[in-house]
């Protein structure tokens, strides 16, 4: 909770030594215009995703090679999470939801790292599926087309989306 206050009165005088300040998001400008940047000086420029990269990075993935190098079976079910392992994304969900389903020949596999790594670990013990979720800890961009070329299924239960914009 100290960040906020902090945050309040550091921020306005940061972004007033700037000429321009970039908004990724709707979200971000909002902010930036309650902190008294003028509009003006706001360029809102929202993420974008290069798909001719991604697809020609995917078209040079080895699925069975990928999946080989998981321990996994060509006919097992990948569920993916690639993602911070932070609340608010919500991976605690996902794994509870995977143990529930109970769908044979799964596999749960967590990209990411962060505060919940720990408990989430100790909760795929407490369900008896530790032996169907594998913890990769962060994965490199580059790596990702990899991933998501190997999975079956990509699930991200976030809460919210910060890159989201209106």
């Amino acid at each position: 909770m100290w960040k906020r206050p902090v945050k309040r009165l550091f921020w306005p005088v940061l972004y007033r030594l700037a000429s321009q300040v970039i908004a990724p998001s709707s979200g971000t400008r909002d902010l930036l215009r309650s902190l008294g940047i003028p509009e003006e000086r706001i360029s809102l420029i929202p993420y974008v995703v290069d798909n001719d990269w991604w697809k020609a990075q995917s078209a040079q993935v080895d699925r069975n090679a990928v999946r080989d190098s998981w321990g996994v079976n060509p006919d097992t079910a990948v569920v993916l999470f690639c993602a911070k392992l932070q609340p608010w994304k919500r991976p605690l969900d996902l794994v509870q939801a995977f143990a529930q389903a109970g769908v044979a020949n799964s596999l749960l596999l967590l990209a990411g790292d962060g505060p919940l790594k720990e408990e989430l670990q100790a909760e795929t013990v407490r369900l008896g599926i530790s032996n169907r979720v594998r913890f990769l800890g962060f994965v490199n961009q580059t790596q990702l087309p990899a991933l998501y070329t190997a999975a079956d299924v990509m699930v991200l239960p976030s809460q919210y989306d910060a890159s989201e914009s209106s």
